[in-house]
């Protein structure tokens, strides 16, 4: 089994999206044509079947705000600068472009993976919109916590207030009753 073959067999047996590009052998060519893609990257990519994401560059599955800077990272990768910028080998967080335009939040790992005749980019990639919901939820239920301590600290001050005053107001009672009798 060759490397392509690998990489397809264990993509296919996987339940998390994985795609896998050619290695760009032009020199200032940092177009990376998608050349396997697994079911769960067309289902989180927004297509019905892998085969939607075949031919395409992999800079149509990212937002152009990173899309813009890709082929300069690619081409200072291939130029011996590989942990200039961390990007291969480490989980990154960032937003993924479905095929519908919308964005979804992934962690994405790529490797450069080669034997002697073969040479491929592969990414992984993990759907963190559930993660991302849950991180919002738990923030404003910080900011909700927030705002009833305010409330809570408060009314706790008002309240003292209030037995100052009941306290002042008895203590002069007190004085009137012992004043007549």
């Amino acid at each position: 089994m060759n490397v392509i073959e690998t990489l397809k067999y264990m993509s296919d047996h996987l339940q998390i999206a994985m795609v896998v590009t050619n290695y760009p052998e032009e020199e200032g060519n940092g177009e990376l044509e998608i050349i396997h893609a697994n079911q769960p990257a067309a289902t989180l990519f927004g297509h019905m079947t892998p085969r939607g994401l075949m031919g395409a560059d992999v800079k149509s599955l990212m937002p152009k705000e990173i899309s813009v800077d890709h082929t300069s990272f690619v081409n200072a990768y291939k130029g011996g600068r590989r942990n200039q910028f961390g990007i291969m080998g480490s989980w990154r967080q960032l937003h993924a472009l479905r095929n519908d335009g919308t964005q979804v939040p992934v962690s994405v790992n790529v490797a450069d993976v080669q034997n002697n005749t073969e040479r491929y980019f592969v990414a992984v990639f993990m759907d963190r919109t559930h993660e991302v919901q849950q991180q919002k939820e738990i923030e404003e239920a910080k900011v909700e916590a927030e705002k009833m301590l305010a409330e809570v600290s408060k009314a706790h001050a008002e309240a003292e207030e209030a037995k100052a005053e009941a306290e002042e107001g008895l203590f002069k009672q007190q004085k009137l009753t012992n004043q007549v009798s």
